[in-house]
């Protein structure tokens, strides 16, 4: 028996109660129902932190133990990962990033500011995988790219290509390989909001 996620498992224990949407949102428990409907919404587009409250209040609402609403949450969770793995593979597309002194940058919030991280990264648009490592290492070696890596994030000591999705390596500046990966390596992002 294949089990159910915790959308399909409120939606089949609504019907077997016999609960319209209305009666549903009132067992959560909440004195205003149009946020009961946002935190559940909240909870359907897969936001588990912020429907945290009505996943607690589940148990109660739907009189089923607190074991079954763990274990849809878990499938739940499973079937996210696995639809974001196939959108990761979807779009993917070839690139590189070189690899720099792991003890920098020196301010993350400036470096996120001036978005100095595309100096690191090496787009390979237009080339045939043959093409990837020359191009790399000259793009690699370029003086005015290093001087600008070099204020933020210190000496480059490397670089990894994502040939596919399912594959990586990392080689050292002149072009040796370091390493092969079976699943494409991201290099890090920061991300500045203003609220």
């Amino acid at each position: 028996m294949t089990k159910k996620n915790i959308t399909e498992l409120i939606t089949d224990r609504c019907a077997e109660l016999g609960l319209d949407n209305r009666e549903f949102l009132q067992r959560l428990g909440y004195a205003n129902v149009s946020k009961a409907q946002r935190r559940l919404d909240s909870l359907y587009c897969g936001d588990l932190i912020s429907s945290r409250g009505v996943l607690e209040k589940l148990p109660v609402a739907l009189n089923l133990p607190t074991e079954v609403i763990e274990e849809a949450v878990e499938v739940f969770k499973r079937e996210l990962v696995a639809e974001e793995e196939q959108r990761k593979r979807a779009t993917f597309k070839p690139k590189a990033y070189i690899i720099t002194s792991p003890d920098r940058p020196r301010s993350i919030t400036i470096c996120a500011i001036t978005n100095c991280g595309r100096y690191r990264e090496i787009l390979l648009d237009g080339l045939t995988e043959t093409d990837y490592l020359p191009y790399v290492i000259k793009e690699a070696n370029n003086e005015e790219r290093l001087k600008k890596l070099f204020d933020f994030f210190g000496e480059t000591v490397g670089f990894r290509i994502n040939y596919t999705y399912d594959l990586s390596k990392t080689y050292d500046m002149k072009g040796n390989l370091i390493s092969t990966h079976e699943r494409t390596q991201e290099q890090g992002i920061a991300i500045i909001q203003l609220r």
